[in-house]
């Protein structure tokens, strides 16, 4: 299902792909010519916020505009959300026994975009079965999900580089992947997965 068009790699509607690794977009695509990505190293922390699913299921949703997010795994059921920035880049953190959701401020856009940059740390226990939604709009994303159980994975990615999400150590059943202007990288798992990349 998949055709290179260019340097593009477009894919459709897969039944089961077992174990690929799949580059989607166009290769060196400098997010920080526009001011977007990682906060500067000393950044302030302006999120901290730890809790733990319950019920052996959660959701989690990230959406963040003009930042560099890091996704990782741990042993357990706790989850832990860290973000460096300024002011400006401060997100929302909404939560719940079973839920999370973390969201960029809302707001107007202005070049450069120093001052809306920021860098996101979460890390997700392993024990509870998960729903992940990660939309990232600007900057760039690494997720690696060694030992996550998911259920559904979606990510929509817009202006975004040197990007890789690592699903090859993770069970899922579904995912679906949308993404414009990119440089990303998808590490398939080795069992049967459902979904669509585009």
């Amino acid at each position: 299902p998949f055709q290179a068009i260019g340097g593009i790699i477009v894919a459709g509607t897969f039944g089961v792909i077992l174990g690929a690794i799949v580059a989607v977009g166009f290769g060196g695509i400098g997010i920080g010519n526009l001011g977007c990505g990682p906060a500067a190293a000393d950044a302030p922390q302006v999120l901290g916020e730890t809790g733990t699913f319950e019920g052996g299921t959660g959701r989690v949703v990230l959406a963040a505009n003009c930042a560099a997010v890091t996704v990782a795994t741990r042993a357990g059921t706790s989850w832990d959300v860290d973000v460096r920035g300024t002011e400006s880049a401060r997100p929302t953190l909404r939560r719940s026994a079973g839920e999370v959701e973390v969201r960029s401020p809302e707001g107007p856009g202005v070049f450069p975009l120093d001052s809306k940059r920021s860098t996101w740390r979460v890390d997700l226990g392993t024990d509870p079965r998960l729903d992940l939604e990660v939309s990232l709009n600007a900057g760039e994303a690494s997720l690696d999900l060694r030992g996550a159980a998911i259920g559904r994975f979606v990510f929509d990615g817009n202006a975004i580089g040197n990007s890789r999400l690592d699903l090859s150590a993770a069970t899922a059943d579904r995912l679906e992947v949308s993404v414009n202007a990119a440089d990303l990288a998808i590490l398939l798992p080795a069992a049967n997965l459902r979904g669509f990349i585009e």
